[in-house]
């Protein structure tokens, strides 16, 4: 299946775009641990440790 992309140039519409982006991908990450039968405690270490590793990789210290 091929795809074509129409990316605005408009930074306005750019930033929406990665915002939108995000709230996919967070709520994917939340329904794949809402499915996980691991302990809450488990879980939050493995939210901690996205968020150190994206952290990490735009170059931000938290």
């Amino acid at each position: 299946m091929n795809v074509i992309m129409h990316y605005s140039k408009d930074m306005s519409d750019i930033e929406e775009l990665k915002k939108r982006v995000a709230s996919v991908h967070i709520e994917a990450v939340n329904n794949y641990l809402n499915r996980q039968n691991y302990p809450m405690e488990r879980k939050m270490e493995l939210i901690e440790s996205l968020k150190n590793s994206i952290d990490k990789q735009s170059g931000q210290i938290t």
